[in-house]
């Protein structure tokens, strides 16, 4: 788990936009050691095998240098567990578990934003990183739902029990795509039942947005930023 008194700024994964090549000028002129890692979009399971081009993703020359994350998305456990083989092939000890996208596609599969009332899934996503995966390292990135935004009260339960690195949180539901309300009450709730570190993730897109974070929610671990470091 990382240290909950050390701030982060993590860069977030976008399809389409943040791969090698973005990753490697981004961590070049501007990353250093303001971002502690990058994250890649996410990887996925497509007719029956693991996508190529994600496998080519994390094995790019551009990576060297930097912090790279790998992320997954999954709607079972059998996905779930090709995408961390394929992680580890690949090298890596690090996974994030994308359990926020919002695209309705991945929804409605019940990946992304629709694990998160899979509670099944995720017990059993709970035992098999301790019975199979005690060589990697996980995290996960999460929306307080996906109709409404208390539907993370029973995920964030079982969520607990896993040794997670920490947890980012994008307080909206998955409806609201990204726009919309941002649920700060909500928010401040799973920042006291998380027995992870919270990342804070959302509509960050001036670096003072950060220090109003950090002093509206001293207990934040860091901040996850997307859109606004293209900007």
């Amino acid at each position: 788990m990382e240290e909950k008194n050390s701030f982060m700024i993590f860069s977030a994964p976008i399809q389409g936009l943040t791969d090698p090549v973005w990753r490697h000028f981004h961590h070049q002129v501007y990353g250093g050691g303001s971002v502690a890692a990058y994250h890649t979009p996410f990887m996925r399971v497509e007719r029956g095998e693991v996508r190529r081009r994600d496998v080519r993703d994390l094995k790019s020359e551009f990576n060297q240098g930097l912090t790279l994350v790998p992320q997954i998305i999954f709607r079972d456990i059998k996905e779930f567990r090709m995408l961390c083989d394929e992680i580890r092939i690949a090298g890596y000890s690090v996974a994030d578990m994308n359990m926020g996208c919002p695209f309705p596609p991945q929804v409605h599969h019940g990946r992304g934003a629709g694990i998160l009332g899979n509670i099944e899934l995720l017990r059993e996503v709970s035992a098999v990183i301790t019975a199979e995966y005690g060589d990697l390292s996980f995290s996960a990135k999460m929306r307080l739902g996906v109709e409404c935004p208390d539907e993370w009260r029973d995920a964030l339960a079982v969520l607990n029990t896993i040794p997670l690195r920490h947890m980012t949180v994008h307080p909206r539901t998955a409806r609201q795509q990204y726009s919309g309300d941002l649920f700060m009450d909500e928010f401040a709730m799973v920042l006291g039942a998380s027995a992870h570190p919270v990342i804070y993730n959302g509509d960050i897109v001036r670096p003072e947005q950060i220090d109003e974070v950090m002093s509206a929610y001293p207990g934040v671990a860091g901040v996850m930023i997307g859109r606004g470091l293209f900007s």
